[in-house]
């Protein structure tokens, strides 16, 4: 009985094994069962993010690639002593130029030069200012000048009123008082009075003239009450860097010049004084911008005193050289990195028709010293003197008559649509 008792609970604890190990398989089993729905579920989830995050990451892991590239060919370049091309600062200013007809006002260290011919407000033009208001005489090329940081013309006719008598005996020209503020309002900051037309109302008309632009706050060199006034330049504090006008007129009638004792305007004498005072300006400021009043009335060819003079005052210091008087315009000449500009024709001018409605504005950065970036903007003066930008066919012949006078200076006149790059 012991015996048959024994093998009974021997069998009932193999049985209650069997049930155990079963059991423990069972749920074995679920639970992997289990496991591998859980992980197909997060496999779901996982592989979309994965594939969203690729897709974003890929073109930059490309540009890696081939920033990596880069610089392992700049590094074997210069392991093996690769030379580097002479580039001149003008021509690679002109490949990053994005929009040519504005300037990029936000690169705060660099000051933005706008130059422009003669202007007179006489004639037809007294007529649409006297009728329409200042700001229509500038409303198509006020744009253009309100780009500019320092924004400079020639004027050429006294401000003052129309019943004052001319003091010389020739042909004369006068403007009224509100040309000032309508110049000031277009952009208009620095203008020079060395010229053969601010005295043609002699003393009283210059005086008028100076008040008035003192008044809205137009800064003004090339004459004055007296020699030391006609020869002072005049100074702009722009962007903590001082950029200086000297203005200087070769056309200067004997009764227009500045006398120790009598007013008038400061006229191109002798050599060793006037490269004194350019010597001595381009020391104190930053940059120096010499106007001068010079050439043939009438003509686009360069005389050979005006090349001559230029490059004198760019050897003794200047950065740009700004012509007016021929009412015409004549080639840019770059020399020595410094641009002169012989003359960019009629501003505002009552001129009839025919060349001398052809003209156009230049415009410089300076940053560091030097011209970084040199370009032209083509206009059209009416028949009334009002200037407009110049489009289509019209820009490109102003371009192109620009580039042919200036190819025989070495400097060429890069034409990219309605404006050109000068190199």
């Amino acid at each position: 009985m012991q015996h048959y008792g024994f093998e009974n609970q021997k069998d009932i604890q193999l049985s209650e094994t069997n049930f155990s190990r079963t059991e423990k398989k069972q749920i074995e089993q679920e639970i992997m069962r289990r496991l591998r729905t859980q992980m197909l579920m997060l496999g779901w989830i996982i592989i979309p993010i994965v594939a969203v995050a690729v897709w974003f990451l890929k073109p930059q892991l490309a540009v890696e690639k081939l920033a990596a590239k880069s610089a392992a060919t700049t590094v074997l370049a210069k392991k093996v002593g690769k030379p580097t091309p002479p580039t001149s600062t003008l021509a690679i200013a002109a490949t990053t130029t994005t929009n040519p007809t504005t300037f990029q006002k936000d690169a705060t260290d660099t000051i933005f030069f706008v130059g422009v011919g003669d202007m007179a407000f006489n004639g037809q033009i007294a007529d649409t200012l006297r009728y329409n208001g200042a700001q229509d005489i500038f409303s198509d090329i006020t744009q253009v000048l309100q780009s500019g940081d320092v924004v400079v013309g020639d004027l050429e006719s006294p401000l003052s009123m129309g019943s004052q008598t001319s003091a010389t005996g020739r042909s004369t020209v006068l403007g009224a008082p509100e040309a000032a503020t309508g110049m000031r309002n277009a952009g208009i900051n620095l203008v020079s009075l060395a010229n053969d037309h601010i005295m043609d109302y002699g003393t009283a008309g210059l005086i008028n003239t100076v008040n008035r632009l003192n008044q809205v706050g137009i800064a003004h060199a090339g004459a004055g009450n007296n020699s030391q006034q006609a020869y002072t330049r005049t100074v702009l504090n722009i962007k903590g860097k001082k950029v200086a006008l000297l203005s200087l007129s070769s056309i200067a009638p004997d009764n227009a010049r500045a006398q120790e004792g009598k007013a008038g305007i400061a006229a191109n004498k002798k050599r060793y004084y006037i490269d004194s005072l350019i010597k001595e300006a381009a020391k104190q400021n930053d940059y120096l911008i010499v106007s001068c009043h010079w050439g043939d009335e009438g003509s686009t060819g360069i005389q050979n005193s005006q090349r001559k003079f230029a490059k004198r005052a760019i050897d003794a210091g200047a950065d740009v050289v700004l012509g007016s008087h021929p009412h015409m315009m004549q080639g840019i000449e770059i020399y020595n990195g410094r641009c002169i500009a012989y003359s960019p024709g009629n501003f505002i001018y009552p001129s009839g028709s025919g060349n001398s409605g052809q003209a156009f504005v230049l415009k410089l950065s300076l940053a560091k010293g030097m011209i970084i970036k040199a370009e032209v903007v083509p206009i059209s003066v009416d028949p009334s003197g009002k200037p407009s930008l110049a489009t289509g066919c019209a820009a490109g012949a102003i371009l192109q008559k620009l580039k042919n006078m200036s190819d025989p200076l070495a400097t060429n006149v890069n034409i990219v649509g309605n404006t050109a790059q000068v190199t």
